[in-house]
């Protein structure tokens, strides 16, 4: 059961009532998400939402009002997320700056099939229905972040160059191809299984104890409470969007029916592209390790790279404020290695 930090439950077996602590955001607002829409997009019926920019008057960057506003910035969840599972904090720091649009993979949480299908949902599916449905909202530039198979779809579809495309940020993203970068199968095999919780997937996320013994220890203070159950509450506080196990299965089906032997096709056209790119990472991630950003970085046209000391797969969700500072020197069109301790840095910029 996840412990609700920021809901009215103790944490269990304690005694001890964690319903508010410092750091922790309210729960949502309809100022803050609307209503869900959906786009139909062949047979896929898209579930997305908007979250509109939180500047009272207008948006700032070191201390100097925009005046010309962002793109809208899209976010593409990962393996066995929704919109929920990027939870309020983070969204709530990226909207002090930016417009965002945040959807629901085909067949995945909200999102449905006007025809069900058993069938894999494997890259080039999966990049042709997401580019579409981007190209659908009619918008003549984007911004787009992806977080782990998300961000590997970014970087997929940066490397056609789309005209609508402004720039790209990739969490723990890899070239889904045969040159791929992924963690080890003992690790990847019980990460993969379909029908996992938050609280499974967890540990994978932040290098940390399994569920077992997370409930076995004595939590005698809020501010011990580890940093994935913070991101569990996080969720939490979300409207409910669970991922299905049976789309977790067509997914990771077709995660490893993508990587052919000897297709290198997003690798080398990642040389070729256009796009701005900027890559991110946990130095500790266990799922994607730091190489595959390391390879990519020097792939890519003047990419810029950060990595964050002792943070696994899900960096973001822990290093908030340092991640979403970056990010907005990167797409508010500064550079996001200043001030920056994650030892990032700028590639093959000549």
């Amino acid at each position: 059961m996840a412990l609700a930090l920021w809901g009215a439950a103790p944490v269990a077996g304690s005694g001890l009532d964690c319903s508010t602590i410092p750091d922790g955001p309210p729960s949502p607002s309809p100022s803050f998400l609307v209503p869900v829409k959906y786009k139909t997009i062949g047979n896929n019926r898209i579930a997305y939402r908007l979250v509109s920019n939180t500047c009272p008057q207008a948006c700032f960057r070191g201390g100097q009002e925009l005046v010309v506003p962002p793109p809208p910035l899209v976010l593409v969840p990962g393996y066995g997320w929704t919109i929920a599972s990027w939870g309020t904090r983070f969204l709530r720091r990226l909207a002090r700056n930016h417009d965002l649009i945040l959807f629901d993979s085909p067949a995945q949480g909200l999102s449905t099939e006007i025809v069900p299908s058993n069938e894999p949902l494997g890259r080039d599916v999966l990049r042709q229905t997401i580019r579409a449905f981007l190209e659908s909202l009619g918008l003549p530039r984007l911004n787009l972040a992806g977080w782990s198979i998300g961000g590997t779809l970014a970087l997929a579809i940066a490397a056609e160059n789309p005209p609508w495309l402004n720039k790209v940020v990739s969490f723990g993203g890899f070239s889904f191809d045969s040159k791929a970068v992924l963690g080890d199968p003992s690790v990847l095999q019980p990460f993969f299984n379909p029908t996992n919780t938050n609280e499974d997937d967890a540990p994978y996320f932040f290098n940390t104890t399994p569920r077992q013994a997370r409930q076995r220890r004595l939590i005698v203070d809020c501010r011990q409470l580890g940093r994935e159950d913070r991101w569990i509450a996080d969720v939490g506080a979300m409207p409910s969007d669970p991922p299905k196990p049976e789309a977790n299965l067509r997914y990771s089906t077709g995660l490893v029916g993508s990587l052919i032997p000897g297709d290198t096709s997003v690798w080398e056209a990642l040389a070729q592209t256009r796009v701005p790119i900027f890559l991110m990472g946990g130095t500790d991630d266990v799922l994607i390790p730091k190489a595959a950003q390391l390879g990519l970085v020097q792939q890519i046209p003047d990419a810029w790279l950060a990595q964050f000391p002792g943070t696994g797969h899900a960096f973001q969700a822990e290093k908030v404020e340092e991640v979403v500072s970056a990010m907005d020197a990167f797409l508010l069109g500064g550079a996001p290695c200043a001030g920056s301790s994650s030892g990032c840095a700028r590639f093959n910029s000549g």
